[in-house]
């Protein structure tokens, strides 16, 4: 093969060099790019297996975060009204508070809703909104404590913060009068509740 080389003009021994490197070059650049597909293929399907994998597991623990997602909500609820109440939620508080103070026999002589802060800077409540309502009371102080026991008992849960209690002035009477009003209390106080934020 070499002496049929040697014989041929050099034009065309040229020519048959150039062919064949160009030839080699070809399958080299053929080789080459049949192997790094297949790495790259090998590299996909392995992060594709970890994925599917993960996804596989996340499917397993779907049902128990289900649960557990079911189980947070309903501690929630007993803590604080639903973001679903929206705006609502101020009302409902309201409405509750005078419920508990004509059950418990005292007079509601104001009510309102204070704020409506969320607590984005506090990590621990984070996600929440805290309502305050500013309520002013009439009545005897057994009704005041019947009305603070229906508090500590209202679900969502409600909190009474700062209170002030003042007898009533009152003007020159009989002493009959006297002594049914001596025991009525002016009572003032804050109700705190949480709700979710949206």
């Amino acid at each position: 093969m070499k002496a049929w080389f040697l014989l041929l003009p050099l034009n065309a021994r040229c020519v048959i060099a150039t062919a064949t490197s160009v030839a080699f070059l070809l399958i080299g650049y053929w080789a080459v790019t049949i192997v790094s597909t297949m790495w790259d293929s090998y590299g996909q399907s392995s992060s594709a297996e970890k994925r599917t994998a993960r996804l596989l597991g996340y499917e397993a623990a779907g049902q128990a975060l289900d649960t557990a997602l079911g189980q947070t909500g309903q501690q929630l609820g007993r803590f604080a009204f639903a973001a679903s109440d929206g705006d609502k939620a101020g009302a409902l508080l309201q409405q509750a508070l005078r419920g508990f103070a004509e059950e418990s026999g005292l007079t509601v002589t104001g009510s309102q809703l204070v704020s409506q802060e969320e607590n984005d800077d506090n990590e621990a409540m984070a996600g929440l909104r805290q309502l305050a309502v500013d309520l002013s009371l009439h009545g005897p102080p057994m009704a005041l404590d019947a009305f603070l026991g229906e508090l500590n008992t209202h679900q969502p849960k409600l909190v009474a913060g700062s209170m002030e209690i003042q007898k009533p002035r009152r003007p020159r009477m009989r002493e009959s009068d006297a002594n049914r009003t001596s025991s009525q209390l002016n009572i003032r106080l804050e109700v705190f509740a949480l709700q979710e934020a949206e």
